[in-house]
């Protein structure tokens, strides 16, 4: 177990430390971009792996390590590091009003695209289609439709810890497949 909290904080480091990278090298607009997003779960499961087995596979003595153990252990620590990494990221970017901006930006895009994809496959014309973001505007503005929570402020990270637990579960999930050793 000890090792588990060890990689935990490993990665936590490192999940840190690229959740950083992104919006310095490439700007705050990348924070929200879902193929920069995609490539860093990406890459963070693939050093999730690596350290792994480097640190959670036996060396001595009966060498297996079966998927339930490597699940267990491997849960533990993204647990470890996914929470050290929303503290992290909560304590870097809270107040920072670029990048609520950016958020605000992303999110009404994302309700943009999903109410335009909706009125496509719901048939209906472009008339409708701008009357209906017309209305979407103007109940955003109103408050009625409220933009989603920031996510990087201290009365969200509770959410956001308990939404890293199965973020944590999905990453040891397949992590396991390639750690285990039989």
């Amino acid at each position: 177990m000890k090792n588990a909290l060890k990689l935990g904080g490993i990665y936590g480091i490192i999940s840190t430390i690229i959740g950083l990278g992104y919006p310095m090298i490439m700007g705050l607009e990348s924070m929200f971009n879902w193929k920069i997003m995609l490539g860093s779960m990406v890459v963070g499961l693939i050093i999730f792996i690596v350290l792994g087995r480097k640190m959670i596979r036996p060396s001595e003595g009966d060498n297996t390590l079966y998927y339930g153990e490597a699940l267990k252990y491997l849960f533990v620590a993204a647990i470890v590091g996914n929470t050290i990494s929303s503290v992290s990221s909560v304590a870097m970017y809270n107040g920072n009003e670029k990048i609520e901006e950016a958020f605000e930006k992303y999110t009404l895009e994302t309700q943009e695209a999903t109410l335009k994809m909706a009125m496509n496959l719901a048939g209906a014309s472009e008339e409708e289609m701008a009357v209906e973001m017309e209305e979407l505007h103007e109940r955003i503005e109103s408050g009625e439709v409220p933009l989603a929570t920031f996510p990087f402020s201290w009365a969200a990270l509770p959410m956001t810890i308990l939404s890293s637990i199965f973020a944590a579960l999905i990453l040891a999930l397949i992590s396991a497949i390639f750690v285990k050793k039989t």
